[in-house]
């Protein structure tokens, strides 16, 4: 399976206590497995970032998915199934896009016009010829 990595530092977010670091995006389907080569760049990268805080030993990592569409936008609006409304497939943009499609879905639902045109958006893009 093909693999799109990063091995910068794409984040960092103080909380009491820790730094919680993201480093890489993969498409590696569905295992959560973290390769110890993963580890050890963000080890080495934390290092060179804060040398007087990065404890190697201190550290916990953890991996988890972010769902994506096939295309990359996001899968927002209604189906052929009455009342379900899908709000899935933002990767890595979840919480940057959460109340933009909070916002659509409402509108559509609601039956108010929404402030975007949703149609590429909907589930139904997938079964265009």
């Amino acid at each position: 399976m093909s693999r799109i990595t990063s091995v910068r530092p794409k984040g960092a977010t103080p909380t009491p206590g820790q730094l919680s670091v993201k480093i890489n995006t993969e498409i590696s389907g569905f295992s959560t497995d973290l390769l110890e080569r993963r580890r050890a760049t963000l080890v080495h990268c934390l290092s060179d970032l804060f040398p007087d805080a990065a404890r190697a030993s201190e550290m916990s990592f953890w991996s988890g998915f972010r769902p994506m569409s096939p295309d990359g936008p996001p899968i927002v609006g209604p189906t052929e199934i009455p009342n379900l409304y899908p709000n899935i497939g933002h990767g890595t943009l979840g919480w940057t896009m959460a109340c933009g499609s909070g916002h659509l879905l409402n509108s559509l639902i609601s039956g108010e016009p929404p402030a975007i045109e949703a149609g590429d958006l909907a589930l139904s893009r997938y079964l265009r010829s």
